[in-house]
């Protein structure tokens, strides 16, 4: 219910997240292209006896990780890396069994903020699934998130727009009284240089305010993806579509209030 409130008060005019993403989404054509055959060999792997409850398993276990990783990163002001190790392993895929085909894919490449591309190649169903046997190393981790699922469309996952939010988010502490007292600090010492520096000073508020709505936007787009790969990741990522909601949004509306009530 919370995080269905969270989604619900997101500037409905500009993003309209929805709880339900994927009962209102478009379905892809149900061609013969080869993100088609990507589904159903995932799909058929999937069905076999006991491959879902042990990704259930593997999903949870990498859910609270990310809890506990996001945690610390929110008294950071910066990332090192634009890509931790895990973002930037290799893509799994299911062990073949003659009929399922094996894909290999890149980690996304970041073009623009928010925006990151898939460079994902696909072996041919034509093809022996055996010739890949020696470059990879077949596992049963296709949905515990340690390696992604393999995607080719264009939306960020939640692991990279959890490293954008790391980057966007100010060093101010988590509490909203600490918030007011550093903004107010700042504040002072730019008017204290001048109105030059406190014109500086509202203009980067307003873009910080532009950029957290910015990241809402791929949030969204993460949530309408029409990419059941991306989909079904989703489902195994809530608690980390909360907490980003929940760190952005109140970041955002943090600095709009501010733009209102003092810059005015």
């Amino acid at each position: 219910m919370l995080l269905r409130h969270m989604l619900s008060i997101i500037d409905v005019s500009e993003v309209r997240l929805s709880f339900h993403p994927f009962a209102s989404m478009g379905r892809r054509s149900r061609s013969c292209s080869p993100s088609s055959r990507q589904r159903m060999a995932t799909q058929r792997w999937l069905a076999k006896p006991g491959v879902r409850d042990s990704q259930n398993a593997k999903a949870c276990v990498r859910t609270a990780r990310n809890r506990a990783n996001l945690k610390k990163k929110g008294i950071q002001s910066h990332v090192d890396s634009p890509f931790d190790d895990e973002g930037m392993a290799a893509i799994g895929s299911p062990p073949s069994d003659g009929e399922d085909i094996v894909a290999i894919g890149s980690p996304p490449s970041h073009n623009g903020y928010g925006q990151f591309n898939h460079d994902d190649s696909v072996l041919s169903m034509d093809n022996d699934p055996s010739d890949s046997h020696d470059q990879f190393d077949h596992d049963d981790s296709i949905l515990s998130m340690d390696n992604d699922l393999p995607c080719s469309c264009d939306v960020p996952t939640l692991q990279a727009l959890e490293i954008l939010v790391g980057q966007w988010q100010k060093d101010w502490g988590s509490e909203s009284t600490m918030w007011n007292e550093v903004f107010d600090t700042e504040l002072a010492c730019s008017r204290a240089k001048g109105e030059w520096a406190t014109t500086l000073f509202f203009d980067q508020v307003a873009q910080r305010a532009m950029d957290g709505r910015m990241l809402l936007e791929s949030i969204r787009d993460v949530v309408h993806t029409h990419c059941s790969y991306c989909r079904e990741r989703l489902k195994y990522d809530a608690i980390l579509l909360y907490d980003l909601l929940v760190l952005v949004l109140s970041e955002v509306k943090f600095f709009e209030v501010k733009l209102d009530t003092v810059h005015h």
